[in-house]
């Protein structure tokens, strides 16, 4: 699992989150820059270890943050450092958090297992949100040696909204859409934690991922269903199908979903210009991958005729040779 993991040492403030790829990837970024926000100091400094690609997404994370003007008044001050060369004892506050964060994901993981009757390996998508949820568990109720919580030190109150068990088959309400009245306000759904911003339940489906205001537990025969755990197939960084079709290219062209482009009469007009921005991404991805695949295969030259010697006319007897 490629983590990415941050802490804040005066508040406890804990973040973490599976990443897809290592460096100033555009999810790694934002996440960053909105776990700063929730920590809300005018003044920070990123300190990082000295490697390339983790000293690139903080560089990334402070160009971005440069142009913010937060309304406590005043440019926020973000400085970037970084640790000498294996030297474990300056990070030592968040080498210690990842060891806990760690001990959080193995232990959300067995949860998981037990409860679906499953194995969780490393690249499934529950794995990504166990990762996120484990840092959000630790900043709300981990109490320090203060006797307060990260949550309590920040905001000066217990965190009081409610948490379920990750996993767990909810029905939720839709947020922010207005139905007609034949239509149902509430959908099932996976609960897979509570976002930062906003702390809306994350409720993940065989749709994509949604976000809602309110959620009912379900009766404890239905509180685990096979049937939206298998589907519920999506990331953190890939919440709906298109986003998650861009992602998974595979190893032959398959049409992408929701692209008219790709359906089997297209409309009329041109047909390339019919496909989807993100059906042209994910072409472009595909074809980049081939060309990569291609240009790591031996290059041969061309084929050189082999001649071999005529057959033995000799014949083998059980007689021993005459000497000369």
């Amino acid at each position: 699992v490629t983590a990415l993991v941050g802490y804040e040492k005066t508040s406890m403030n804990t973040m973490a989150s599976q990443v897809r790829v290592k460096g100033p990837d555009p999810f790694s970024v934002k996440l960053v820059s909105t776990w700063i926000d929730d920590i809300g100091y005018l003044r920070m400094v990123l300190q990082t270890d000295p490697e390339p690609a983790i000293i690139s997404l903080a560089k990334s994370v402070v160009q971005l943050r440069s142009t913010y003007l937060p309304e406590e008044g005043g440019q926020q001050q973000l400085t970037l450092r970084k640790t000498p060369v294996a030297s474990h004892a300056s990070n030592g506050p968040v080498e210690n958090q990842i060891k806990i964060v760690g001990g959080m994901v193995r232990t959300l993981r067995l949860h998981v297992n037990r409860c679906y009757g499953v194995v969780l390996d490393s690249k499934a998508p529950m794995m990504a949100w166990i990762v996120r949820h484990s840092g959000f568990l630790l900043t709300k109720f981990s109490v320090g040696p203060r006797g307060r919580t990260s949550h309590e030190e920040l905001r000066m109150v217990k965190y009081t909204s409610v948490v379920l068990p990750i996993g767990e088959c909810v029905i939720a309400r839709k947020s922010g859409e207005h139905m007609t009245k034949l239509s149902s306000q509430w959908f099932e759904g996976m609960w897979l934690g509570r976002t930062i911003d906003s702390d809306e339940h994350i409720v993940g489906t065989i749709d994509g991922i949604k976000m809602a205001r309110a959620v009912k537990r379900v009766p404890d025969d239905k509180k685990f269903d096979k049937k939206i755990f298998d589907g519920m197939k999506y990331y953190p960084w890939a919440t709906t199908p298109e986003a998650l079709a861009l992602e998974d290219v595979g190893d032959e062209w398959t049409p992408t979903p929701g692209c008219r482009g790709c359906l089997p009469n297209p409309p009329l007009g041109n047909r390339e210009s019919a496909h989807s921005t993100a059906c042209k991404k994910r072409k472009a991805k595909f074809e980049k991958k081939k060309k990569d695949e291609a240009a790591r295969l031996p290059v041969l030259g061309p084929a050189v005729p082999v001649s071999y010697p005529p057959p033995s006319t000799a014949r083998i007897t059980g007689k021993r040779p005459l000497s000369e």
